[in-house]
């Protein structure tokens, strides 16, 4: 066995340390030329170009470790923040000069693309994608006279259609966004959601005052009209025109916008009109008729964009030095699109300053649940991120409704509106309290603790500091669709709460105010008298009108599978028949609780006349002293139980009226809905047609792998599982209620 020693001196033999035919270096250098360390690499470029040309498109070929790594790796991400391999053709675009001077149809050109990338940056996208594309934006301080071209001919354009006309132009436009961006940072919608509120560095001349701007336009409008005077040709004439009301048309919605901007709407008389000036330049000038006339000047580069070589869309080759947190894509709309949809912005502009026109919650909020709003809400196509952030401040900012009342007296409106309650517990209409017989309690101290219950309703219902459910439920409506009936949903448990409170403090008003329903001639309900619970009334009204909106915007969502309309349209009936329900008892208390009103109003108004006709009398010696005249009192004021007729007829109630007629209509129709599904011969019919469809592959009916439709049900109605009422249905009562097998239809050949 060889010794320690012995394999120590061959171990180190072999090392060869010294030999010369090694290289003198044996530290890893990764500069050094000696190759003997690197693998030995083969091309097989032109064999993989062989192999892949039999392949077919969407065939790969990949190692047991291709990972998801591998996969990102090879893809142009088109950032050179994030795409290292990416190499930036800086060269490859024409140069910018703003100092080139453009023809009147040139300007045209730019304005109109201006207002394309505007009007798009209002659909969501990034400003650093749309408007400031623009190159003009980024030296619109450069375009001075000094700095324009001279001209070369008799025939050059005039300088000033681009430091005046087209600068006026490009600053109100910035201007204009400016005053956008401003309303969509208040937080009335989703950022990234719904629009995009980032600036990426960008510059909307902010400290440049706005009274310059309007100045500027001024000037350039007054510079058009002087030029055209001057024309002989009638082509020019016209594209002068189409300038002139350009120029117009940004000036009256400059203002309209600076108008809107102005805190507790006082500006929006003055909005108004300048926007009605404006849709008028929209539809009827020649705005329209030129935006086909606009051509781009030869050899010019006005926007931040090229056509690229394997692309058929314009892809965008930023400024890296201005614009180099976002990614290489231009956005913009076609310029008769862009020109329709600011109309149809304006118009709902329009809409939203006659908000602050509303003489009583009624017209505003008809049917105690924001008719006028959800109705702007739901219009197709969808109003702009804008248009509905400023409809919600319009409604509530700074603690004030359109900008002058606060938010407790809308709700307490809403209340008097829709239930009636007596107007002297909120201190309106000049009423008085009814004499009381307690001992204890005078009327006057009766009325102050009845006035605080009922106003600490109504601070809880306003309130903004923890929960505003009011003014969430009608907020929401400013959302997206999707937005709203995922906060609709959250909102029902904040009702809920609020409703429960609101029946314990009609118990303590039946208490303190001293409520007969007896004496009010009520009905009895299972022997028991019927009270009239004015606050709970209202806010379950609210909640039913939230639980059907939210059902309904599942269709208009397209959340709901074909095979799920049938459990929709019976727990729709279910909810539209406990809101029905809840009018009928409403319409009834109301209708007794006024008739009795109003007729003690008319018997105290003869008592007052009989008195003062016999004090009159007394004074005059000319007369013989008449006799007492006589005033019946009312039944339900009378203490002698007599039986004679009220003074006045019956009041209807409009409101409830119609409530109640589109509670019907909806319940109808989705009773019906609901009952074809389940007749035989629509089943029978539905069956053959699935057969044929089925074999014919048109149709696939769904086979559910991991759920079943109890688990469906209960995961479409899960929001109405923590509501004490309506009670919420388990899906055995829906079952019960969809088992047509008794169900029997004739059917004649």
């Amino acid at each position: 066995m060889p010794s320690s020693t012995n394999n120590l001196v061959e171990g180190i033999s072999d090392l060869r340390i010294g030999d010369d035919t090694l290289p003198s270096k044996q530290i890893y250098n990764p500069y050094r030329d000696d190759q003997y360390l690197l693998p030995k690499w083969k091309d097989i470029t032109s064999f993989l170009h062989e192999t892949t040309a039999d392949f077919k498109i969407g065939q790969l070929v990949h190692l047991d470790s291709f990972c998801l790594y591998d996969a990102m790796s090879a893809i142009e991400i088109m950032d050179p923040k994030m795409d290292t391999g990416m190499v930036i053709k800086e060269d490859s675009h024409r140069p910018f000069d703003p100092s080139v001077r453009l023809s009147e149809r040139e300007v045209i050109f730019v304005m109109d693309r201006l207002l394309c990338c505007e009007t798009t940056w209002l659909t969501g996208q990034s400003l650093s994608q749309t408007l400031f594309t623009c190159l003009y934006c980024h030296h619109v301080f450069s375009l001075t006279p000094e700095n324009i071209m001279a001209a070369k001919g008799a025939d050059d354009p005039a300088s000033e259609l681009v430091y005046v006309v087209l600068k006026a132009y490009i600053l109100a436009t910035v201007r204009c966004c400016l005053l956008i961006w401003r309303e969509m940072i208040k937080g009335n919608v989703y950022e990234e959601e719904d629009f995009t509120t980032n600036l990426f560095g960008l510059s909307l001349q902010e400290n440049y005052p706005e009274s310059d701007v309007l100045m500027m336009l001024e000037d350039a409008t007054t510079w058009l009209e002087n030029a055209k005077k001057q024309l002989f040709t009638v082509d020019r004439t016209r594209h002068f025109d189409a300038l002139l009301d350009r120029l117009r048309l940004r000036n009256a919605y400059l203002l309209a916008l600076i108008q809107l901007s102005k805190p507790n709407c006082t500006g929006y008389d003055e909005a108004r009109r300048e926007l009605a000036r404006a849709a008028g330049l929209v539809h009827e000038g020649t705005i329209a008729g030129t935006m086909e006339e606009g051509i781009e000047a030869e050899g010019g580069r006005y926007f931040n964009f090229l056509e690229d070589h394997n692309h058929s869309i314009p892809i965008l080759t930023v400024s890296w030095q201005r614009t180099p947190h976002h990614g290489p894509l231009h956005c913009s709309q076609i310029a008769r699109l862009a020109l329709d949809n600011l109309g149809s912005l304006i118009k709902r502009l329009e809409a939203i300053c006659a908000v602050i026109e509303f003489t009583s919650v009624g017209s505003l909020l008809v049917g105690g649940r924001h008719n006028f709003i959800t109705l702007f809400a739901s219009q197709k196509p969808t109003p702009c991120a804008f248009s509905r952030s400023k409809l919600s401040s319009t409604f509530y900012s700074e603690l004030r409704v359109a900008g002058t009342r606060p938010i407790s007296w809308l709700i307490r409106d809403a209340v008097l509106d829709f239930s009636r309650p007596p107007a002297w517990w909120f201190g309106v209409g000049g009423g008085q309290p009814p004499g009381g017989d307690s001992v204890n309690m005078l009327p006057n101290q009766q009325h102050e603790v009845v006035r605080e219950v009922v106003n600490g309703f109504l601070e809880r219902a306003a309130r903004v500091s923890e929960i505003s459910p009011f003014i969430d439920n009608v907020k929401t409506n400013c959302h997206n669709r999707a937005r709203l009936q995922r906060i609709l949903c959250k909102l029902l448990n904040t009702w809920e709460a609020l409703q429960d409170e609101a029946e314990q403090i009609d118990a303590k008003l039946h208490k303190l105010a001293k409520i007969d329903p007896i004496v009010l001639g009520l009905k009895l309900t299972k022997g028991e008298a019927s009270y009239p619970y004015y606050l709970s009334s209202w806010v379950f009204h609210q909640k039913l009108t939230m639980m059907e909106e939210i059902l309904f915007l599942g269709f208009e969502l397209e959340l709901y599978a074909t095979h799920e309309y049938l459990m929709i349209y019976w727990y729709l009936d279910y909810v539209l028949q406990c809101h029905l329900q809840h009018f009928e008892r409403v319409a009834a208390h109301t209708e007794v609780t006024e008739q009795a009103a109003k007729a003690k109003a008319a018997w105290v108004a003869a008592q007052t006349a009989a008195q003062t006709v016999v004090q009159d009398t007394r004074k005059s010696k000319k007369h013989k002293k008449p006799k007492a005249t006589l005033i019946s009192l009312p039944p339900m004021f009378n203490t002698n139980n007599s039986t004679q007729p009220s003074l006045t007829p019956p009041i209807t109630k409009p409101e409830i009226d119609s409530l109640r007629l589109l509670n019907g209509a909806r319940q109808n129709l989705c009773r019906g809905i609901y009952r074809v599904w389940l007749s035989d011969c629509t089943r029978a019919f539905s069956e053959f047609a699935i057969l044929a469809l089925s074999k014919t592959g048109h149709f696939r009916p769904p086979v559910p792998r991991f759920d079943d439709e109890p688990t469906r049900f209960s995961h479409r109605f899960k929001m109405f599982g923590n509501l004490v009422s309506p009670a919420w249905l388990r899906y055995e009562d829906f079952a019960e209620s969809a088992d047509a097998s008794d169900i029997k239809v004739g059917m004649e050949r």
